[in-house]
């Protein structure tokens, strides 16, 4: 059997099964329709072959040799040494599991399995498609790190060097013609919320980045009566995010409505793009200025 997923990933040619069947032994309580095939081409260590693979939507594994292919290939399995027996083409095969490096199984490492640079190019010689992952250190986009970008790309990031930064501003963004302000409902109560319990190491986190929020002159102490909770939140690369629980607060806010824009139109607007980017919109609050007194 093959898996739906690499037969379309790999865009395998479909045959229609000769024989359609179905199976409920791959999904509990609901029969399988297995109505089309596809031969596979595949190579393990020197034995290569190709198979005529029934396609199911399988996520356990790509291709699952069963008892049709030791049919075929009259393989003996040995229990104890658990490996595969056959004769191909007057040639032995012996197929074994992977063995893993010792001391990688103490450690629950698994070994990776690379070929050499002759292996590589051979395989791509004798092959009309061949698909490899390079592992490659990420490159850090800092305004003097680019070089290794397209010039188009290059040009882009120099004309938006002013927004594409690496930390906030020391400073309150420009005031600007609209100005942003909260608005509460006529004659409701502030919200005053008790802290949430914390622990040392996650109220020193909060003591730090409000510190460098006050020094960078983007808050100062308040002396509302309105109080809300501080939480912290993790981030993928293990730091900390600040976050303020303000659900209350948003009960008594007056909303604003306005007419979202068309989707077809915005999509419009992106004919004949060729680039897209996704910038870091890390802190982007920093750029809207609230109305002083609001």
């Amino acid at each position: 059997m093959v898996s739906t997923e690499m037969v379309e990933k790999l865009d395998l040619k479909r045959l229609k099964h000769p024989n359609t069947y179905r199976v409920s032994w791959l999904q509990k309580g609901h029969k399988l329709l297995v109505d089309q095939q596809s031969e596979v081409e595949l190579q393990i260590g020197r034995y290569k072959d190709k198979i005529v693979c029934d396609i199911m939507p399988m996520d356990v594994c790509h291709i699952l040799l069963g008892r049709p292919w030791q049919y075929d290939r009259k393989v003996t399995h040995d229990g104890v040494m658990n490996c595969y027996k056959f004769e191909k083409d007057e040639i032995k095969h012996t197929l074994v599991p992977i063995r893993e490096e010792k001391g990688a199984v103490e450690t629950g490492e698994t070994r990776a399995l690379l070929m050499s640079g002759k292996q590589f190019l051979k395989q791509v010689k004798d092959s009309e498609v061949g698909y490899a992952v390079i592992k490659k250190a990420r490159t850090v986009l800092l305004h003097t790190e680019i070089i290794d970008l397209p010039i188009e790309i290059q040009r882009m990031l120099e004309e938006f060097a002013d927004i594409v930064v690496d930390d906030l501003p020391d400073k309150l963004p420009p005031k600007r013609s609209i100005s942003r302000h909260i608005d509460f409902t006529p004659r409701a109560s502030l919200p005053n919320k008790a802290a949430y319990r914390m622990s040392p190491k996650d109220n020193e986190e909060i003591r730090k980045q409000v510190q460098e929020q006050l020094d960078k002159g983007l808050i100062r102490e308040s002396l509302s009566r309105c109080a809300v909770p501080t939480v912290l939140a993790p981030k993928k690369g293990g730091e900390w995010r600040m976050c303020t629980d303000s659900r209350a607060i948003n009960k008594i806010t007056i909303r604003y409505r306005f007419l979202l824009p068309r989707m077809d139109n915005m999509m419009d607007y992106l004919s004949g793009a060729a680039y897209f980017s996704k910038i870091d919109l890390k802190s982007g609050y920093h750029q809207i200025r609230i109305r002083e007194g609001g």
